[in-house]
């Protein structure tokens, strides 16, 4: 997808379609509420280490991403900027 700020892929998701649903499944469970969470940079959100049935690799975005760099820089671009301007007074 292109726009004003560059060239992304919008819903990696849609690439691991049973990984979702076995996510969705765990939130659903209640199994998610004992596991271990590992919180993100920027954003502050809480991770799971673990699901079932989902490779771990593809929990963190930054692995699905060739150029680690290039996603950290992302990333601060979207806190520190796009995101942060969205919610500004």
């Amino acid at each position: 997808m292109v726009g004003e700020h560059g060239v992304v892929w919008r819903c990696v998701w849609r690439w691991f379609k049973d990984e979702a649903r076995r996510t969705i499944n765990a939130i659903h469970d209640g199994s998610r509420l004992e596991a271990d969470f590992v919180e993100t940079p920027i954003f502050n959100l809480h991770v799971p280490k673990e699901v079932y049935g989902v490779p771990t690799e593809i929990l963190w975005p930054e692995n699905t991403w060739k150029d680690k760099e290039a996603y950290n820089e992302s990333l601060r671009k979207l806190g520190d900027g796009i995101f942060s301007e969205g919610y500004s007074a």
